[in-house]
Parts: C-alpha cells; structure tokens; sequence
C-alpha cells in the first residue's frame, strides 16, 4: 500500500506527501486494513468522502449561528456526496440557491433524496424524508419573513427561536441519516469532520444576528 489517509476528510495521498490533496490538513494516519483490502481489490473508489458530524455539535453551531450553519452543512455534504454519487456538483451554488425562493426547496428535497436513495441501496433506513425536509423548510422561511413585518420585541424572539429549532431539526435528521450510511460503507475509514474557518464564520455571523434581535428596542433609543 502506497498511499497514507488524511485524518480530516479521508482523501488518500501518496506517502511523500506533506499536505492533503483535498483539504491541505498536514494530519495522516495509515489506510485502515479492512479499506486497504477493498481498496487493493479495487471494490472501493480511491477516496472516501465519509466524514461524520456528530448531533451535539450540529445542535451547537445551529443554534449558535441562527440557523445559518444550514447553508454551511448544505455546501459540505453536497460535496461529499459528489464522490458517493459519481455525479458532477456544484456545492456553492446548490447553498446559495436555499436563498432563492421556491427554487431552494427543489434542492433541499434532492438533496434528502440522494442522501435517503443512497442508504436504502446499503438497506440503511434514512432519518429524513424528502418531503419532511421540504415542511420544515417551508415553515422556517414563512415564519422568518413575517417576522419582519412584525413590531412586537416578544414575538420576534420567539419566531427567532422557532426558526432556528427547526432548522436545526432538518439538519439533524438529515446529518444523521448521512453518518449511518458512512458507517456502513465506510466504517474502517471513517473520521470526524473538523472544524473549519467556513463554519467559525457562520457561527459568529449568526452570533451577531442573535446579539442585533435580542437587543430590546428601547435601549437603542
């Protein structure tokens, strides 16, 4: 075996390399044995895309970012999934497009589906139906657009509550449905997504958003 596995996001390199391929991490560790023996009689691709996100911190960069750690995790697993699939992505802008209306709905409800598509085929039951997906989409973004034309201090945190819990609710089923389809294709490769400076951002964007709603209006007279 030729090649060394970076700790971050599971890409095979050469052993002479200093930096991943992939993600740049300067962090190896040695291609598991049983990936090793799938990979040697070419019943594996050459990479694993296979990294897992746990719930608490999903929960906690969610919550924390006011539910825009969506957009993030929307750009990372259609970029994961790119290799899964076989099929050519576009990670940016399938995220970008959850801002436009209708349109962003398409792609939540493909996105659930390729997820849901690729564990029933390992008979790995899925946590996220497509069109649960789409409902919670749907309610987030019209609960979020009245609440601007809503005056009342109370009922605008309490929107912002409501929104970011179902956020963070699609996010979780889906992400979940995802970590049990790596950990039945890829168990013997399979890592923990680190943290990069693309979610950081989002977290302390959406920090900035919390202080901005929850300043009551009064002191800002």
């Amino acid at each position: 075996m030729t090649e060394k596995q970076c700790v971050s996001c599971g890409e095979l390199n050469g052993l002479d390399s200093n930096y991943c391929s992939n993600c740049g991490s300067r962090a190896f560790k040695d291609v598991p044995p049983g990936l090793a023996t799938r990979l040697a009689e070419g019943t594996e691709p050459l990479r694993s895309s296979a990294v897992r996100i746990n719930t608490g911190r999903i929960i906690f960069a969610s919550v924390l970012s006011f539910g825009l750690y969506l957009l993030y995790w929307f750009y990372l697993t259609w970029k994961q999934l790119a290799a899964e699939t076989n099929d050519r992505h576009y990670p940016v802008w399938h995220a970008l497009c959850l801002a436009v209306p209708f349109y962003g709905l398409f792609r939540m409800h493909a996105h659930a589906r390729v997820i849901r598509e690729l564990a029933t085929r390992q008979g790995i039951t899925s946590t996220m139906a497509p069109g649960l997906a789409v409902v919670l989409l749907i309610v987030s973004n019209v609960l979020e657009s009245s609440s601007l034309r809503v005056n009342d201090y109370g009922t605008v945190i309490v929107v912002a509550i409501i929104t970011t819990l179902l956020s963070t609710t699609l996010i979780v089923l889906a992400q979940e449905g995802l970590n049990r389809y790596w950990n039945g294709v890829w168990s013997d490769g399979l890592s923990d997504a680190r943290v990069s400076v693309g979610e950081v951002v989002f977290v302390v964007l959406g920090l900035i958003r919390w202080i901005l709603i929850l300043i009551p209006p009064s002191a800002l007279e």
